[in-house]
């Protein structure tokens, strides 16, 4: 994927967030956990709707955002190497 997809499918996804009464939106989605290092800031989140897990990524230093979906059994390890997970 590329670096601007990536960036618009993000703000699609926010958009469709912010579109929404906040607290449907955050009924909705909930950050299961959070962690930032080195300007890397990871965030794992699950969707009350639809079931699905997902990682948010944003890098600060080269300006990119990354939103996937993972398999729910492999949720914690795709946290921990989000970019190994990111390519699948």
């Amino acid at each position: 994927m590329s670096k601007l997809t990536a960036i618009e499918e993000t703000s699609q996804r926010h958009a469709q967030l912010a579109a929404e009464p906040i607290a449907d939106a955050t009924a909705r989605v909930r950050e299961l956990d959070h962690r930032r290092n080195d300007g890397i800031d990871v965030r794992l989140l699950w969707d009350a709707r639809t079931n699905r897990v997902s990682l948010a990524l944003t890098n600060e230093h080269s300006d990119e955002a990354l939103v996937f979906e993972v398999d729910p059994g492999e949720a914690l390890a795709a946290f921990h190497h989000p970019y190994a997970y990111a390519r699948s």
